[in-house]
């Protein structure tokens, strides 16, 4: 499977996000995560999610998702802060 959206840094997807509020923003990016991957059980796996902040400020959450066909990818959300 190759993803489109959320590849790098560069392309990112925006998650609009409050301090404080972060399982909100952790809930819009688990949806996210299923519209791109499918939302059936076994179409992903997580591996491992963390938080980036870049030189400019930006902070990215980064989820490693395995797909059905045995594919690693690298998904970057932009938490956009109001």
């Amino acid at each position: 499977m190759k993803i489109y959206r959320g590849d790098s840094a560069q392309n990112a997807i925006v998650i609009p996000a409050k301090i404080g509020e972060q399982s909100r923003a952790d809930e819009t990016i688990d949806a996210t995560i299923n519209q791109i991957f499918g939302s059936k059980n076994g179409d992903f796996f997580v591996h491992a999610s963390q938080l980036r902040r870049d030189i400019t400020g930006k902070t990215y959450k980064i989820v490693l998702v395995e797909d059905k066909d045995e594919i690693r990818h690298q998904v970057y959300f932009l938490l956009k802060y109001a």
